[in-house]
């Protein structure tokens, strides 16, 4: 909670205490994430009440505080997933096979990795699943006769759904690389 100097708005912060903590119940499942958020909370506000600077609606103002740390969150949530993405061995193999059918020329290998991770998060659940299989751990016979079974097509089939999402890759990752260091445009369907 606050500590107190027998001001008002501090007391109504601490009575804020408990509809913050539901704010971000509704909407963080982390309780730890959770905690660190009302307290980033507490203390923006505390800092702005001791600066004196005029919050006349201490409610109001810690809610505009909280939906713009709740943001700051989704944003740091999103830059770590996107990191970890690039980082994973299915965008790692992939990305070391496209780079011999793709034309990299003056596109860097990190360029292409993103690329490439974005090309993948654009393909349905099974396309990206049938991707962390194939390439993430490995191509053995074994992993990919399990993989048909899981998905319930014969291995040929299979066969040729990777043939497709491999061709589809290139293109999308191709079509992002002369787009711009960006790569910002939209995948090829």
């Amino acid at each position: 909670m606050t500590q107190s100097n027998d001001d008002p708005r501090d007391a109504t912060l601490d009575a804020l205490q408990p509809r913050l903590q539901r704010f971000f119940v509704a909407r963080i499942t982390d309780a730890t994430a959770r905690a660190d958020l009302v307290g980033r909370v507490n203390e923006r506000v505390l800092r702005r009440l001791r600066e004196g600077d005029g919050v006349d609606d201490v409610e109001r103002f810690a809610f505009g505080v909280a939906k713009h740390v709740l943001q700051e969150h989704w944003r740091e949530q999103k830059r770590a997933r996107v990191a970890e993405v690039t980082l994973s061995p299915t965008v790692e193999n992939l990305g070391r096979e496209l780079s011999t059918t793709v034309e990299t020329g003056l596109h860097s290998r990190k360029s292409l990795l993103r690329a490439l991770s974005a090309c993948l998060e654009a393909q349905s659940d099974t396309d990206r699943l049938i991707a962390e299989r194939c390439y993430g751990e490995g191509k053995s016979k074994e992993n990919r006769a399990a993989l048909a079974e899981e998905l319930g097509m014969s291995r040929n089939t299979l066969d040729a759904r990777i043939s497709r999402l491999r061709i589809k890759l290139e293109q999308c990752v191709r079509a992002r690389l002369t787009a711009g260091p960006e790569g910002n445009s939209a995948p090829p369907s």
